[in-house]
């Protein structure tokens, strides 16, 4: 067990603390925006209306950061390990674990980046929204907006919020799970493929697929299109990390 965690721990140990500061910054952006974006608007013809608490993500741009952060995670840990500056190749030979397994807790080790990234947005929404929630109840003849159920309501009322934090939705569950074990295992194979001087793309293909995910809204039928596909590309990927040829390196020259 001493020797996977110590290649754990190799793998996380270039990543994690750029991977807390992303994460961080992406959170604060995104909730400052969110909690400053008005709870009213004036249309084109004078008239004053009432933004709905499930809108607030999208319309204040919140959203925005998150996917900037999203795609700056991806980078990290998908460079992680291609050799750059270091002799990743000659390492990985040298380590006393078989180079799948290498792969797998490499694989494992972006996945947490991911994980963490996930974990902090959905905690920094989950509070800010419930501030913008009982703020309503601040504004003339408006306190009936809010209530025990309001919260709850926004978040299946919201596609990017219940994507983010899917409550009792098995398959938004399932949807996320399987496309973040998909973005941990692309990362890895991205790096590997590196190492053996070629170009993966599936680490574009996992951003795409997660992204557009949250576009779609409850109960919608391309929820469960991205599900299967998801299933389809992480099936492939993880054959292709278990089944792939090793580096072929010679040992660096002194």
């Amino acid at each position: 067990m001493k020797k996977y965690l110590s290649v754990l721990a190799l793998a996380l140990r270039p990543v994690l603390y750029k991977a807390i500061l992303i994460t961080l910054a992406a959170a604060a952006a995104a909730g400052l925006l969110l909690y400053r974006v008005p709870l009213t608007y004036t249309d084109e013809w004078g008239n004053l209306n009432l933004r709905a608490l499930e809108f607030l993500p999208r319309q204040s741009l919140a959203t925005v950061p998150c996917a900037v952060g999203f795609v700056a995670i991806a980078a990290l840990v998908s460079l992680n390990g291609c050799g750059y500056g270091a002799k990743t190749a000659y390492t990985v030979h040298r380590l006393r674990i078989k180079e799948p397994f290498f792969r797998l807790l490499w694989a494992l080790s972006a996945a947490v980046c991911f994980l963490f990234y996930w974990a902090v947005l959905a905690v920094v929404f989950r509070y800010v929204m419930e501030i913008k929630g009982i703020s309503y109840t601040q504004l003339p003849n408006y306190p009936h907006l809010w209530g025990p159920q309001s919260l709850l309501l926004a978040f299946y009322g919201s596609a990017f919020l219940h994507h983010l934090v899917p409550l009792q939705d098995a398959i938004i569950w399932g949807e996320d799970i399987v496309l973040l074990l998909f973005c941990g295992l692309s990362a890895a194979h991205f790096s590997m493929k590196q190492r053996q001087g070629r170009f993966s793309v599936l680490p574009i293909a996992a951003i795409l697929m997660t992204a557009g995910s949250f576009y779609f809204p409850l109960e919608n039928s391309g929820n469960l299109m991205v599900l299967v596909s998801a299933i389809a590309l992480f099936s492939i990927t993880l054959w292709s990390i278990l089944e792939g040829d090793e580096c072929r390196v010679e040992a660096p020259t002194v």
